[in-house]
């Protein structure tokens, strides 16, 4: 974590008998918690004698995983005794990198047993373990495996949530899996994440892809011994 400044200077080897007055308006993307102005106030003054003036920023740590912010200074206004001073363009931006890393983690279904008719909901979770500062939206989808639609195994699902951006937020997808007769193996299919509308600058981690574990329940048929022992003079 590093602090900032902008630094309201004259050309070096000069200064001026008189005081140099400087007001301004902080602005940008970055808000109040996110720094403290020192001096505060909106002014400034070069004293007499001096070539330079410091406004340092303070950037506060914290736990929310954010874009990149800027602090910009606007409306600045010069005066000076002999009103012979004027503002160098462009005026720099600071820049706020910030240093927290957010996971999306899938968590998928405990293995279970399909049924023999009818449909059971594989449930996925999606987790965020950090807050963002900003909404944003995730796509997902499933996959075969051993698993796969075209064997009426599962339905596939596709689609978009929305996550508000605080810590522990969960979302949940669920997955009909079809029920059947059918002596089978157990089988899997695939669930994943991508598509996030904003990265917040590659900070943002994508948990691995989870996989559902569909347990067979059919049992194959048993054959009996069609063999009967009797004593020779005794009828079957």
């Amino acid at each position: 974590l590093q602090d900032a400044r902008f630094i309201f200077s004259l050309p070096p080897g000069v200064n001026s008998d008189q005081p140099i007055n400087i007001t301004y308006r902080l602005a940008g993307t970055a808000g109040s918690s996110d720094y403290t102005a020192n001096p505060a106030s909106g002014s400034m003054v070069i004293p007499a004698g001096q070539n330079s003036v410091a406004l340092q920023l303070a950037v506060a740590d914290d736990l929310v995983l954010e874009e990149t912010e800027t602090v910009t200074l606007n409306n600045i206004q010069i005066a000076n005794a002999y009103n012979n001073v004027s503002l160098a363009q462009p005026v720099p931006i600071i820049n706020i990198f910030d240093n927290d890393v957010a996971n999306l983690t899938i968590t998928a279904p405990a293995p279970t047993l399909e049924g023999n008719l009818g449909q059971k909901s594989f449930n996925f979770n999606i987790t965020l373990d950090k807050a963002t500062d900003r909404s944003f939206t995730l796509d997902y989808n499933t996959y075969d495996i051993s698993a796969t639609t075209a064997n009426r195994d599962y339905e596939s699902r596709t689609g978009r949530v929305s996550f508000a951006g605080f810590a522990g937020e969960t979302k949940t997808i669920a997955v009909p899996v079809i029920g059947d007769i059918e002596l089978e193996n157990n089988e899997t299919f695939g669930f994943r994440i991508f598509g996030l509308s904003t990265d917040f600058a590659g900070k943002m981690i994508l948990g691995n892809d989870a996989n559902a574990i569909i347990q067979n329940d059919d049992i194959g048929p048993v054959a009996n011994d069609d063999r009967v022992s009797t004593l020779e003079d005794t009828p079957i």
